[in-house]
């Protein structure tokens, strides 16, 4: 897979007729751009080693109902999602809200919604909210929205200012039609298939209100300038994702899966908007050792079944880890992330 990105500078791309008023400065340094520019990233150099780094193919289908960790999972029995749901992944979602505001520069993408939230009685949606990371910060300077939210993962629901229930957008949302003036959704990769992203953009055009706005946020599992150890955790996930019909490059195939999503509708898509951008790991100051430490908690949220897949015992794993992520200093190792944002216009 070829890089998703030639320059570092935010790169604005019309889906429609108009084009970006401006374009905001880099969000990461030069440096990331002379890595890309330095070794340009074919499919078989991040994909090659993923066959052949899996030991145990049963394990490619684990499910979190087979744990036996003291690491908690959702409950879900049709949900492929693999990544825990307790407070220890929470941290984490933490401390991602934090390195994706510090790269797209806000918390809120759309300049639109930005205003939106600012006003009395504007009805917010985050899906996929988990314990509430996203809302807890834009609530904090934007109180006088109304807030709601829903997840598979139900332990993580008691958030005191917002109405967070289950949901499962998959199969579909728990809202009438044109509830929310703004939808949020991001980095749900590695739970949705493939095949299911047009229904999932269809269902969430269904629930947005005439004239609002939908942002979305994804990244590529497939990274850049994999280092060998880097690669054999990258390249079994990969499977294991793709095993079970996963996007691994759901950040490139965004603005795709959104044209898909609004053929399945009456609704049109205007003011379609994408913005890209390369997030070091372990390399290039304070966000690269973020990116490090969200990676590296990511991956020992994979244990239950990773050390399975690699034919290893869980101790050699957590060394794995280290291994992988000090790799990333001598490889310059980054990922790309892509939030598109969008109005919604009905009849």
């Amino acid at each position: 897979m070829g890089n998703t990105q030639s320059s570092t500078s935010d790169r604005f791309k019309m889906m429609r007729f108009r084009s970006a008023r401006s374009v905001p400065p880099a969000i990461v340094k030069e440096t990331v751009e002379e890595a890309q520019a330095a070794s340009p990233v074919v499919k078989s150099d991040v994909m090659s080693d993923t066959a052949s780094s899996v030991a145990n193919n049963e394990a490619l289908y684990w499910h979190p109902r087979d744990n036996d960790t003291d690491r908690e999972y959702h409950t879900v029995a049709t949900s492929d999602y693999v990544l825990p749901s307790d407070m220890k992944e929470q941290n984490r979602l933490e401390l991602q809200n934090n390195i994706l505001k510090k790269l797209f520069g806000n918390d809120i993408i759309c300049p639109e919604a930005r205003r939106l939230v600012k006003r009395k009685g504007t009805k917010v949606l985050d899906v996929g909210c988990a314990a509430g990371a996203w809302l807890d910060a834009v609530f904090v300077y934007n109180s006088d929205a109304e807030y709601h939210g829903c997840d598979i993962a139900t332990d993580l629901l008691d958030w005191p200012v917002a109405k967070c229930v289950f949901g499962n957008v998959l199969e579909g949302l728990p809202y009438a039609d044109n509830t929310f003036d703004y939808v949020h959704q991001r980095l749900l990769v590695t739970a949705i298939p493939n095949d299911k992203w047009p229904a999932v953009i269809a269902e969430l055009i269904r629930v947005t209100k005439p004239g609002g706005w939908i942002e979305l946020v994804e990244c590529d599992v497939v990274q850049h300038r994999q280092g060998p150890n880097y690669q054999k955790i990258a390249g079994a996930f990969i499977a294991m994702l793709t095993a079970r019909g996963m996007d691994v490059n759901a950040s490139s195939n965004l603005p795709s899966h959104v044209r898909d999503g609004e053929k399945l509708t009456s609704a049109r898509l205007e003011n379609v908007m994408s913005r890209t951008v390369s997030c070091p790991i372990n390399w290039d100051g304070k966000i690269g050792h973020m990116q490090a430490i969200d990676i590296g908690w990511a991956m020992e949220g994979t244990r239950p079944y990773m050390p399975k897949l690699l034919g290893i015992t869980p101790e050699e794993f957590d060394a794995l880890i280290k291994t992988a992520i000090d790799e990333c200093k001598i490889y310059k190792t980054f990922v790309n992330m892509s939030g598109v944002y969008m109005q919604v216009l009905k009849d």
